[in-house]
């Protein structure tokens, strides 16, 4: 076997333990020495004029125009803020606050939430069990589902 076949048969090699130790849980890329993932903005969602665009950033929930400019902060109780959804009459946006994401999929689970935008009041929704998923308004925007 000739010098350049050897090192590529190693790189092949390598290559193949990094994919299986990736894919079995013994390696992770790191985004920095103390956070094993990185976060940007997520979720992001149309306002039903879709003059506005509402997103999950740092664990609360922003709106920004479409044409861009500062976004603002809309959120900031405890837990963590994700899976926007605007009301029908865009108002108000419904989210989860749960627990910062654990894994590759950055679904939160926990309390279902509404934010009012006129007002910047956040309020829990109650429901028998935690929520997953992005949650849904009716068409009346009198339900949440």
């Amino acid at each position: 076997m000739g010098m350049t076949a050897k090192v590529l048969a190693v790189v092949v090699a390598g290559g193949l333990l990094l994919a299986v130790a990736y894919r079995d849980g013994g390696w992770r890329p790191q985004a920095a020495d103390g956070d094993s993932t990185a976060w940007g903005a997520m979720d992001p969602t149309w306002s039903p004029d879709s003059k506005r665009i509402a997103f999950t950033l740092f664990g609360s929930l922003w709106v920004v125009d479409r044409e861009g400019g500062t976004a603002e902060q809309i959120t900031s109780g405890g837990g963590y803020h994700a899976h926007p959804a605007w009301s029908p009459q865009g108002g108000q946006i419904a989210y989860i606050s749960g627990n910062p994401p654990t894994s590759i999929l950055p679904n939160i689970s926990g309390r279902l939430m509404v934010v009012d935008l006129g007002s910047s009041v956040e309020r829990e929704v109650p429901t028998p069990y935690p929520t997953a998923g992005t949650p849904t308004w009716t068409s009346d925007g009198q339900r949440i589902v």
